[in-house]
């Protein structure tokens, strides 16, 4: 169900509407939680796992939204597993309890809760609910829609536009296409759809340019004075600033620096002559919003992108960045098992602190035109700017592609067009081994 119609739906006066990240298959009520003696919930739920390991996995297919007596629901066609496993439920639950609740639903009615009704004051109107309902069903089209290639076009133009009636960048429809190409396997492997009805073939989907648009890029200068301005911030300044220089000496993707730990940094003696330290990621936290995570927190907690669960990378940290980090975990007091980047209650340091703070020097320190421009428009665009460095300082491709958490060719492909300061030597090297040779003016 699309996140629109769920609104449409499930955020109405007299309801209240279950989050998406707890929308749940219900098997069977228990009685009030308060009303159960200790050690008896862990117990059904013990045994009730421990038996239904036996029924394998099977399919369910629910139907589209209803009003039920105290909810808006969609049923399911559960079949014979799926009765078998409220069987096993109720059993167990009696077995347990000594039958003092009621079995609720006293059949097996598999089905899934988007919204309750609430017991205050306002009530829900059924009439509006099933208003509501009506134009879900109007506006929803049935799966024989992809047999029709005229609707098909229809569809594909919808997924490809933004609500204010633009298009989609390219690459969001590429991504957009490629979930619906999944769909359509999973679609015909249910034998519900005979072929995929999605185009196919050169010109398909757009061309999406993965190349990092080198006027993105912010040159060191400009960079310092950005730096400097966060530093100088009232609240949370010299926080952000060990931030935001992590991410530019370093390069990590911003959600990896945001999963770093404090004893993920080593740090050298303040008398070594060696003053490089050394930056472990491991992790990564993207803020997806605490609607999409089991937790309700607004980041998630994911492995390195496109590696190995446990894998790792080391990176590095000139003496510039030792010296910050070093004053950052003094000033914080921070003890290894703390997160290096903090809010300033503990905890995940905001996405939208860290955009504010970056969005609100770039405005101090640039001109108008250069604040306009894509010059660092993005936090990822600091990552762009360190690994562009790295490539024009000399440094190896391969040893780059892996401070990075790239392939070599992945690279390439992203900041060729970034390279610069070799062309002069290049053309030396051109010239001196000499191309076609001259011929007498007679020939």
């Amino acid at each position: 169900m699309r996140a629109y119609t769920y609104r449409v739906l499930t955020h109405r006066p007299g309801l209240a509407a279950v989050p998406a990240r707890w929308v749940h298959c219900t098997v069977l009520h228990g009685g009030p939680v308060e009303e159960y003696r200790d050690g008896e919930i862990r117990e059904i739920s013990e045994r009730v796992a421990k038996e239904c390991q036996s029924l394998g996995s099977f399919d369910l297919t629910f139907d589209r939204p209803g009003i039920g007596t105290v909810a808006i629901e969609c049923a399911a066609r559960p079949g014979i597993p799926a009765r078998r496993l409220w069987e096993r439920a109720a059993r167990v639950d009696a077995d347990v309890t000594g039958g003092r609740f009621p079995l609720i639903p006293a059949v097996y009615a598999l089905h899934i809760s988007l919204a309750y009704g609430t017991a205050g004051p306002v009530r829900a109107d059924r009439r509006e609910l099933k208003a509501a309902l009506k134009w879900v069903e109007r506006n929803t089209l049935s799966m024989a829609a992809w047999e029709d290639p005229v609707k098909v076009d229809d569809i594909l133009r919808a997924v490809d536009t933004k609500l204010d009636g633009k298009r989609a960048a390219a690459s969001s429809v590429k991504r957009t296409r490629r979930v619906l190409n999944v769909a359509m396997k999973y679609a015909i492997k249910r034998r519900i759809l005979h072929a995929n009805p999605l185009p196919k073939g050169r010109g398909a989907t757009p061309q999406a340019s993965n190349a990092v648009d080198r006027r993105s890029l912010t040159h060191p200068h400009k960079m310092a004075r950005i730096l400097a301005r966060i530093r100088r911030r009232a609240r949370g300044g010299r926080r952000l600033h060990a931030y935001f220089s992590t991410v530019y000496y370093t390069g990590p993707r911003p959600e990896e620096a945001a999963a770093m730990y404090a004893d993920d940094v080593t740090i050298p003696p303040e008398d070594a002559e060696d003053q490089w330290s050394d930056l472990l990621f491991h992790t990564a936290q993207p803020e997806v919003g605490g609607n999409w995570t089991d937790d309700g927190e607004l980041r998630e907690e994911r492995g390195l992108k496109g590696r190995a669960e446990d894998d790792t990378r080391s990176v590095p940290g000139p003496p510039a960045l030792t010296k910050i980090l070093r004053e950052h975990i003094r000033a914080e007091e921070l003890k290894p098992g703390d997160r290096l980047f903090q809010g300033e209650k503990g905890g995940f340091i905001a996405g939208s602190v860290i955009r504010r703070a970056w969005r609100t020097a770039r405005k101090a320190e640039l001109t108008e035109r250069e604040y306009e421009s894509l010059m660092g428009r993005r936090i990822y665009d600091i990552r762009h700017t360190r690994l562009t460095k790295w490539l024009n300082d000399g440094i190896p491709p391969a040893q780059v592609a892996y401070w990075a958490g790239n392939s070599v060719p992945v690279l390439l492909a992203f900041y060729a067009g970034c390279i610069e300061g070799q062309l002069p030597d290049l053309k030396r090297r051109m010239e001196a081994q000499g191309d076609l040779p001259e011929l007498p003016e007679d020939r």
